[in-house]
């Protein structure tokens, strides 16, 4: 049965797998102590399967040539009845956008009629030495934890009996935005970004969208990798492929990584004509089911100590490396405009016959031409994985062709145009491309939205814009004597828990301001004024140990010696 169920979940493979591979794989499990059966997982032998238990868990370890990457599957860790599969497939998708590194899947028991939950991670065994052991034995030891973190989360969507999973899934993704994605206390994001065989992200793409400039003019590239590679042909470099330097494609469309690290060194002129050098290094980070992932780390040009940036501070003049992932898939592109034209069908024959969309449908629902559905479709899709830049590709080719209508939309019509665009307001604050996101979310900003409003605000503080402090004090203000009046009108405790949740957030959001300003006492005073919220409590925590370390900062440099 186990055998069965690894040929329908894992493809197979035809490279053969080298002695090598087996003795590294070996060496960690024997270290481990723990006992294996080997089999192969196909006729050819073209991958091995190890099985094993570890700490009373059930795990197959495949291996094949050429990859250093083996994969772990703890298989059968849980399972719950038919009628559970909504809140399995939710939960799915909850874990594995929070928690990429360890997948949970499910298979379907027709005969026992239950679902079973399977756990799915890969692991970089590069080298038999002791820190494979060790990190290795840690990989399996967090498959239990991701288990129980799954379980705790499945049990909980349960006990709720919530059948609205769309409406859920909304509102929870609201909450995670708000308190851990868009609030950044004072550090530095992380970034995701795909492309598939079909879409292929190039050096000239890379460096436009990510320095937010519409024009760069190529001088010449260095690519530092197995071999030095250096051209000074325009074309070439921008339409240079970064997957291409770590990446090799097989005849059957698999790819396979040839090298583990490359740094690229690109001369370029932008739009002020100042010749700036980037420099851009690659590094193969992981393997998993169809996709290679790939680290992106982006330098940027420090401005010289010349006089003529004397007015500049320090600050400013600051290197920040821009470090995100990137990851290649395999898959045949084809499934993509299958999935989308199931979808289209659904949603078509939905609208004819007056049924209410949700979700994902309602959103492809906004255009009648099959094309711009696509992209809404997808572009959606990308950004619930966080895929942001591949979802801006998508959204952005949407919004060009709706806005050229927007006068002649229906009111609803314009209502799910204004979330388009709060979309890709969303995509470009993630990316740090604020001058961009500010463009579409002040867009939305008119439409009075506690969603909107929040990706606004978010957007004007954290790029350090003079609106930002007078618009929230002015929200406050409203906020405020709205909850007044409706605090005399009716019991308090019946008002709306959002409104509560708005003000905290714009409260949180002016401390955070306060502190760029280096208006230390009142932000302080304010921080201290949200210590009694055990949701607000991390967050104060935080910014108060960090306005610490920027007043102990100002005195030393206030106490070195003036040339």
């Amino acid at each position: 049965m186990i055998r069965k169920l690894f040929s329908k979940l894992f493809p197979r493979s035809s490279s053969p797998l080298t002695t090598t591979a087996t003795q590294r794989l070996e060496h960690v499990l024997h270290r481990l102590q723990v006992e294996w059966e080997v089999t192969p997982t196909s006729q050819g032998g073209a991958e091995m399967d190890y099985h094993f238990h570890f700490q009373n868990g059930d795990f197959h370890a495949m291996a094949r040539e050429g990859r250093p990457y083996v994969r772990v599957h703890f298989l059968f860790f849980l399972d719950t009845a038919f009628g559970n599969l909504d809140n399995v497939r939710y939960a799915c998708n909850e874990f594995n956008t929070q928690y990429p590194e360890y997948k949970v899947i499910y298979t379907l028991d027709e005969k026992e009629h239950k679902i079973n939950l399977h756990i799915a991670m890969s692991f970089r065994l590069a080298d038999a030495q002791e820190v494979d052991v060790r990190d290795f034995g840690s990989s399996l030891t967090m498959c239990f934890e991701a288990a129980r973190t799954y379980r705790q989360l499945l049990e909980s969507i349960l006990e709720s009996d919530n059948s609205n999973l769309e409406e859920n899934t909304a509102m929870n993704r609201r909450e995670v935005f708000l308190a851990r994605e868009a609030e950044i206390q004072h550090q530095s994001p992380a970034y995701r970004w795909r492309t598939n065989e079909t879409e292929r992200h190039t050096l000239g793409q890379l460096l436009r969208t990510m320095l937010g400039v519409d024009e760069v003019n190529f001088l010449r590239l260095r690519v530092v990798a197995r071999e030095f590679w250096e051209t000074s042909v325009e074309e070439e470099m921008e339409n240079y492929d970064l997957a291409d330097v770590l990446t090799r494609r097989e005849d059957d469309g698999t790819a396979l990584f040839v090298c583990e690290s490359a740094t690229l060194i690109i001369e370029v002129t932008t739009t002020a004509r100042q010749r700036e050098e980037y420099v851009v290094h690659l590094h193969a980070e992981d393997e998993a089911e169809g996709t290679l992932y790939m680290r992106v780390t982006l330098v940027q040009p420090t401005l010289s100590a010349s006089p003529r940036h004397s007015l500049v501070s320090a600050e400013a003049a600051k290197t920040t490396p821009l470090s995100f992932l990137m990851a290649l898939d395999t898959t045949d592109p084809r499934q993509r405009l299958s999935e989308f034209q199931y979808i289209w069908d659904e949603v078509q024959a939905a609208l004819k016959e007056g049924k209410p969309l949700e979700g994902d449908r309602l959103f492809v629902s906004l255009s009648e031409w099959p094309n711009v559905g696509y992209d809404l479709y997808w572009g959606r899709r990308f950004f619930e994985s966080r895929r942001y830049y591949e979802a801006l590709q998508y959204f952005e080719n949407a919004y060009i062709v709706l806005s050229r209508n927007y006068h002649e939309m229906s009111k609803s019509s314009k209502e799910k145009f204004y979330e388009l665009a709060y979309y890709i307001g969303l995509c470009y604050s993630h990316l740090k491309l604020y001058r961009q996101a500010y463009f579409y979310l002040d867009a939305t900003y008119s439409q009075h939205s506690i969603r909107y409003t929040t990706a606004y605000v978010n957007t004007l503080v954290d790029s350090c814009d003079f609106r930002a402090l007078p618009i929230i004090n002015v929200l406050l203000n409203n906020l405020s004597e709205e909850l007044e009046s409706d605090s005399e009108e009716e019991d308090r405790d019946n008002l709306p828990q959002n409104l509560f949740d708005f003000l905290r957030f714009l409260r949180r959001r002016k401390a955070y301001a306060l502190i760029d300003l280096h208006h230390y006492d009142e932000a302080e005073q304010l921080l201290h004024s949200l210590l009694g919220n055990p949701d607000d409590e991390a967050f104060v925590l935080d910014e108060l140990a960090y306005l610490e370390q920027q007043r102990a900062a100002e005195k030393d440099n206030d106490a070195q010696p003036q040339p």
